[in-house]
């Protein structure tokens, strides 16, 4: 027996995205800088549960009641740092057990800041000859998963994130690697 359903919610369209945002600061009584307001809406991607973390990550990031772009920034990084432990690391960094397949997902780290899309072909260039062994299995696995989608409009071998806040876990976690090792 399920106590919840999953309910299927379209994505919003940017200017629903902007209208939730600017009630929702307003209702605070918080002022939005039109660059802020246009960041957030960007890396929330029309949906519902990105909206939310990046709207509570502002808010708390936020000192002095107007949000500027750095306060906007610092959110959504905090908010891409919470969407990726919750829902990319369960579902790729626990599920990729193969050091190429991390190995491979730290070097797409390296180039990702700050697009949500990239190149085959760049990425495969950066790659050792292991690694380029198994980097098609990698994008079959990553397709699978749910976490990239072919990008049309970029050209064959062009794929992107199925939202906007993916791309960055991967960078903070690429990050983070890179500290550790030091």
């Amino acid at each position: 027996m399920r106590i919840f359903r999953v309910v299927s919610v379209e994505k919003l369209s940017d200017a629903e995205v902007k209208e939730f945002f600017e009630k929702a600061f307003k209702k605070v009584n918080m002022e939005v800088e039109p660059e802020a307001l246009e960041d957030m809406v960007k890396f929330s991607s029309g949906l519902p549960i990105l909206m939310h973390e990046i709207g509570d990550a502002v808010f708390w990031n936020d000192e002095d009641g107007k949000i500027s772009e750095d306060d906007a920034l610092a959110g959504i990084f905090d908010a891409a740092d919470r969407i990726g432990k919750k829902y990319l690391d369960p579902k790729v960094y626990r599920a990729i057990r193969s050091p190429r397949y991390r190995s491979i997902l730290r070097k797409l780290g390296e180039e990702l800041m700050p697009f949500s899309y990239f190149k085959k072909k760049e990425i495969e260039s950066k790659l050792n000859a292991g690694e380029r062994k198994v980097f098609n299995n990698f994008l079959r696995k990553m397709r699978e998963l749910g976490i990239i989608v072919p990008d049309i409009e970029g050209g064959r071998g062009t794929y992107k994130f199925v939202n906007e806040l993916y791309p960055v876990y991967i960078w903070l976690e690429n990050q983070r690697s890179l500290k550790s090792n030091f």
